[in-house]
């Protein structure tokens, strides 16, 4: 009897360690990026927020911050306003700039945070700061022409920027 509940015992605690072990960062990756492919976009967001709170510095943290940005622009978590999945997005894209400046994803981060606090915020303060920062620091980005442009049309409304353009080419 004492061996069958020292055996038990035994068997509890392993099923306990292997239930609350941290899952592997690679298959968490994976496991996001199939959701995103099979349109699961919600379970994307989970699993990508998962990654990043248990692999900070991981492998893939860069990448899933950019989707986590992107997810959040797309609204995904239905919880939050429109408003403040738009600032989940600037707050996800910001961080990629910032903490993984040499990521090859960093400049169109900035891009976008900066593009959706124009477009979809309407803080025209924040995202003229954000767009010069952009021409700033990437000045030879393929994104620079068309961080230059929304700069000189910031907060102008595009019915507005059309009748500009067919006003110079006339």
């Amino acid at each position: 009897m004492k061996n069958s509940f020292l055996f038990m015992l035994v068997i509890s605690v392993i099923f306990i360690a292997a239930c609350s072990a941290k899952k592997d960062e690679t298959e968490l990756y994976n496991t996001a990026k199939k959701s995103l492919e099979n349109q699961m976009y919600y379970e994307a967001l989970v699993n990508f927020r998962e990654l990043l709170n248990e692999y900070p510095d991981g492998q893939y943290t860069a990448e899933a911050i950019f989707e986590t940005g992107k997810l959040y622009h797309g609204k995904i978590d239905t919880a939050l306003t429109d408003n403040e999945a738009f600032e989940k997005a600037v707050e996800y894209y910001n961080l990629l700039q910032t903490d993984f400046p040499q990521n090859v994803k960093a400049p169109e981060a900035l891009f976008m945070a900066s593009f959706v606090l124009a477009n979809e915020i309407k803080d025209f303060k924040r995202a003229e700061a954000s767009y010069k920062l952009f021409i700033e620091k990437y000045p030879d980005n393929q994104l620079a022409e068309s961080a230059k442009i929304e700069l000189e049309n910031l907060g102008i409304p595009p019915e507005e920027i059309l009748k500009k353009k067919i006003a110079t080419e006339n």
